[in-house]
C-alpha cells in the first residue's frame, strides 16, 4: 500500500510537528531575547561611562571654582578697604571745598561700583555652584 500524502490530510501530522517545532522555536525566542538584553545591557554600560565622564568634569569645575572663591573674597577684601580708606579720607576733608569733594565722590563712587561687581561676581560664583 502506498503512502497517503500529507498534503491531503494535513490534520493528522500538525500536533507531531508542533511538537517536534517548539523546541526549536523556542529557541529562537530566548535567543531573540538574549540578543535584546545584551544590546540594552550594551547601551547601559554607555550611558554609564558617559555619565561618569560628565561627573569628573563636574568635579574638575567645581575644584576650580572652589580655588577661585579665596581669590576672589581676598578682591572683595581689597575692594572693600579701598572703599573705607575713601569713605574716610572723604570724612577728613569734610568742608574743604566743593572741587575735592567732587573729586573724592568720583573716587568712592568707583570704589564702590568695584566692590559692587566684586560682590556682584561672588554670587555668581556662588549660585554657580548650587
Amino acid at each position: 500500500m502506498r503512502p497517503i500524502p500529507d498534503l491531503l490530510f494535513p490534520h493528522t501530522l500538525t500536533p507531531l510537528q508542533d511538537a517536534l517545532d517548539r523546541p526549536s522555536r523556542q529557541m529562537a525566542q530566548l535567543t531573540a531575547q538574549i540578543e535584546e538584553l545584551f544590546s540594552t545591557v550594551e547601551a547601559l554600560r554607555h550611558e554609564v561611562l558617559a555619565s561618569n565622564v560628565g561627573l569628573e568634569r563636574a568635579s574638575r569645575e567645581l575644584d576650580a571654582m572652589r580655588q577661585q572663591s579665596p581669590q576672589q573674597e581676598q578682591s572683595l577684601r581689597e575692594a572693600r578697604a579701598e572703599l573705607e580708606r575713601t569713605c574716610t579720607a572723604r570724612r577728613r576733608l569734610g568742608s574743604r571745598g566743593s572741587d575735592s569733594v567732587h573729586a573724592f565722590r568720583g573716587g568712592a563712587f568707583d570704589a564702590q561700583r568695584d566692590c559692587r561687581t566684586v560682590e556682584s561676581e561672588g554670587m555668581i560664583s556662588k549660585l554657580a555652584l548650587c
